[in-house]
């Protein structure tokens, strides 16, 4: 059973294994993924830009079941060599119709896209691309303001950990732990929130079952495969779903200026874990992740991670560099209030998650599904100046997330109140690093230097200055 689970709970950001097959997504290959060119248009009246949309295979779940996607075996693709990203679009669409999917069918837990090479999820592509979200995915841009995400000489694809989940025809009843009493909200918000389930996820050593209620809110209540109970567990028929995407890229490698990103991990490297009354410092369990340092009310639960501002590089422990931060926000889950950033024990910023109005599972609740977060205010506003903070080195960065955990809270019903399992808390942020204080080659284009974290042709600007002439090198 421990060798087993220690396996599992790998599968988030410090795994140095891979999960076994059986608990892991069928691998995806840039072949398996289809293509296609919507030719160039202008983009916001100035830049030449090419769309390309990529529609993935299909993923085949049964109502109740988890598809959970590893990095280096699920491939994205991306444009190949020099370009620069000026907007990317994500959705999950019928593979039958096409047409976007609520989630109040399929949840979307997380999506993170970033390294192909690596099993922690929160490595970037490449060393320059990461996009990320879960329920959110439709509302919250991929490039913020006039940004753009510069690429040179990739390689053509990156890597994806995907955890989506289908909710229908949940059962209402069972007997013992989280028994939602006829309540569907109940039997929806412990099937997205990795709750224990009688039967949830039988697999295991010599028969034992991993998901139970020592590991309730765990990955090993909800890896690919895992099926939440239904009414119709005889019912094996799946349903197909795809994700797709909208780059929006050129090859005018300065139309935009780019831009170093992050996301730090305020659960400490637990990447999930659980918030309850009175849940102060949940238990550690070594197989389960790290420790979190949190404090709990009856009512509110506050999570807080410090880290310190010195140098780009390990991106969900620290990786902050000096410099200024124009943008960011903290990704949560139902029942997040807020997520605050200080800076030297400063109030820097705050923002807050949208919640969904509108019920049921038809074309009009697309983005807007009610009880679920489906968008965040910035913190940072990448869209007002007037909000970007400076970082410098040796300054200490606070990060606190609130959840609700009051039982008798309202905030995301039809979801009902109370613990939250499989819960997250990700602060994605743009920052302007200041020089040397990432890693940083140059190349030489458009007869101008230009910054690149790999594939460069100058190691400092000084020498590609000096040979950058008529747009070759000399």
């Amino acid at each position: 059973m421990l060798l087993a689970t220690s396996l599992v709970a790998g599968a988030m950001a410090h795994m140095t294994q891979m999960p076994p097959e059986w608990m892991r997504a069928e691998p995806w290959t840039v072949d398996n993924w289809t293509v296609v060119e919507h030719g160039e248009s202008l983009h916001q009246g100035d830049v030449l830009v090419n769309t390309t949309q990529y529609i993935s295979p299909s993923l085949h779940l049964k109502t109740g079941e988890a598809h959970f996607s590893i990095n280096p075996l699920t491939h994205v693709p991306f444009p190949k060599g020099d370009y620069a990203i000026l907007g990317f679009e994500v959705t999950m669409v019928n593979a039958k119709t096409g047409k976007p999917t609520s989630l109040a069918e399929v949840y979307n837990h997380h999506w993170l896209l970033g390294t192909a090479d690596s099993v922690n999820v929160l490595e970037p592509c490449e060393k320059n691309l990461f996009f990320g979200g879960g329920a959110e995915f439709r509302t919250m841009p991929g490039v913020w303001g006039d940004r753009a995400v510069i690429r040179i000489g990739a390689r053509g694809y990156c890597g994806a950990n995907l955890h989506f989940i289908r909710t229908e025809d949940l059962a209402t009843n069972w007997k013992g732990f989280n028994d939602p009493k006829g309540s569907h909200g109940a039997a929806v918000k412990n099937c997205i929130e990795c709750g224990y389930a009688p039967g949830r996820a039988p697999f295991g050593i010599k028969g034992i079952g991993l998901c139970s209620q020592l590991s309730d809110g765990q990955f090993t209540c909800c890896f690919s495969g895992s099926r939440c109970p239904v009414n119709n567990p005889m019912d094996l028929t799946r349903k197909s779903y795809r994700l797709q995407y909208k780059v929006t890229w050129t090859r005018d490698l300065f139309a935009r200026k780019g831009y170093q990103s992050g996301v730090l991990d305020v659960g400490g490297g637990a990447v999930e874990w659980n918030v309850g009354p009175h849940l102060n410092n949940p238990p550690w369990v070594p197989y389960l992740g790290p420790r979190v340092h949190q404090l709990c009310s009856g009512t509110v639960c506050n999570t807080t991670k410090q880290f310190t501002v010195k140098k780009a590089g390990d991106y969900d422990q620290g990786g902050l560099c000096p410099g200024t931060m124009w943008g960011s926000y903290l990704h949560m889950h139902a029942g997040g209030i807020s997520g605050t950033m200080y800076v030297n024990g400063v109030e820097k910023c705050t923002c807050r998650p949208k919640i969904g109005t509108v019920p049921g599972t038809g074309p009009e609740s697309v983005g807007n599904e009610k009880g679920y977060t489906v968008g965040f205010s910035f913190c940072v506003d990448p869209m007002n100046k007037s909000t970007a903070v400076r970082l410098n080195e040796n300054d200490i960065v606070t990060i606190t997330g609130l959840y609700d955990v009051d039982e008798k809270s309202t905030r995301n019903l039809p979801l009902p109140g109370g613990k939250h399992g499989g819960i997250m808390m990700l602060f994605f942020y743009g920052v302007d690093c200041d020089p040397g204080t990432y890693e940083t080659q140059y190349v030489c284009r458009q007869n101008k230097c230009l910054a690149t974290p790999i594939n460069g042709e100058f190691k400092t600007k000084a020498s590609c200055e000096e040979n950058c002439t008529g747009g070759v090198v000399v």
